[in-house]
């Protein structure tokens, strides 16, 4: 009997730890089941606070951090309310969003405890915490091409005397100017893939597709492309006022340029790749043939040096000019330094036959592009503070795509 019985009391603990074991179990199931259900809502909540707030910062008002949280708690996660805690940061903070780390984007993470029943018998742990994040910000519009940025200016993006664009890509124009921030005079027509304007426009049905107006400001998309740095600024003769004039074509190094270089006379300069700083001058073209593949240049200035523009002139000038692939300025043709003078104003004229694959990049400057152009590019994208076409059919491009995001503010990650 005595056997018996301690046999039957091992069944007996061995069936209560076996149940023990198997609530556990089925309360796992149960509630990891409740916490993926409650996950889901959650990141609903996530990414759209993430959404409202890139939407806001975008449109440059100071409010980003607000309306992230007001958009989270249209979704059912209040910060402050049942214990949900709603972060906002801008630029990311979390490491998944490492490859969104600029102050364009805004990351939303929402947390809030929940306590268990069932699991806590497997691990004592009274409560857990659920947490969503999401990232929004410009996404990558394929076909940005043309980025207008300043914010107020009327005649923003102006085309006059009978100019015609044709892009494959898209139009941006951040100026808010009720009903000339994109304006369209003397007969002129613009044909993109889309086009976006801030304020207002006055296409007079010469735009195609119609205008999208009160569409949001989209962030400068080369805003992350670091300006070179560790550049001499001591000039030896070679590399001064560098002049091609006619003759023997010339051909040319990556260094630094003080006083620019000049083409002129028709002129030709071939150019290896590489990095050009124009330190003082710019690059003048009048007229004259220039070349390069894999080439930029970094037009800037100091206290001896006067800045200079981009400037490429003459019906017999040439210019078959394109960026690198790779390494920090892939992309980029032309950088202007981004504190140059406001009132600088860039050039392309004269009907000469262009190919520009690239960005010209001018965040303070306004590029004028007159006579149109013989040539068609690979791809050009203009990020500029201001535009401007007069007269002549350019065409810009057959290709896709562009330098960094530049797309309306959207859900990213």
């Amino acid at each position: 009997m005595r056997t018996g019985t301690n046999e039957s009391g091992s069944v007996i603990v061995l069936t209560a730890m076996m149940a023990t074991v198997l609530f556990g179990v089925a309360g796992m199931a149960i509630e990891v089941a409740g916490f993926y259900s409650l996950k889901r809502k959650m990141q609903t909540a996530a990414d759209a606070g993430a959404k409202s707030g890139a939407i806001e910062l975008g449109n440059g008002t100071a409010n980003w951090v607000a309306e992230a949280r007001r958009g989270t708690s249209q979704n059912g996660y209040t910060h402050g309310v049942d214990g949900v805690t709603v972060t906002v940061n801008s630029p990311p903070t979390t490491r998944a969003s490492a490859g969104f780390r600029t102050d364009r984007y805004v990351e939303v993470i929402i947390q809030q405890p929940q306590n268990l029943h069932l699991m806590r018998i497997l691990n004592n742990r009274q409560t857990a915490t659920v947490a969503a994040w999401a990232v929004g910000g410009p996404g990558p519009s394929p076909g940005a091409q043309i980025v207008v940025l300043d914010s107020a200016a009327p005649d923003a993006f102006l085309m006059s005397g009978g100019s015609t664009v044709n892009i494959p890509g898209g139009v941006e124009v951040n100026s808010s100017n009720a009903t000339k921030a994109l304006d369209l005079t003397g007969a002129s027509s613009l044909t993109a893939g889309y086009i976006h304007v801030t304020g207002g426009d006055s296409c007079g049905g010469n735009c195609f597709p119609d205008a999208v107006n009160g569409s949001p400001i989209v962030p400068d998309p080369l805003a992350g492309v670091p300006a070179p740095t560790g550049y001499t600024t001591t000039c030896d003769p070679a590399h001064t006022n560098r002049t091609i004039n006619g003759g023997i074509p010339a051909s040319l190094t990556p260094g630094t340029y003080c006083g620019g270089i000049k083409v002129q006379g028709n002129g030709t300069a071939n150019l290896a790749a590489g990095t050009y700083v124009l330190l003082g001058g710019g690059l003048t073209v009048s007229p004259g043939n220039i070349t390069g593949t894999g080439v930029t240049f970094y037009s800037t200035y100091d206290g001896s040096h006067a800045y200079g523009p981009l400037n490429i002139q003459g019906g017999a000038t040439t210019a078959t000019l394109s960026a690198p692939t790779s390494g920090s300025l892939a992309g980029v043709l032309w950088f202007a330094d981004r504190t140059a003078p406001s009132g600088t104003v860039n050039f392309l004229s004269g009907g000469g036959a262009l190919s520009l694959t690239g960005a010209l990049y001018m965040k303070t400057q306004k590029l004028k592009w007159q006579g149109g152009t013989t040539g068609a590019a690979v791809y050009t994208q203009l990020v500029v503070n201001r535009m401007e076409f007069s007269g002549g059919l350019t065409t810009l491009g057959g290709g896709s795509g562009g330098v960094g995001a530049s797309g309306p503010p959207t859900l990213v990650e």
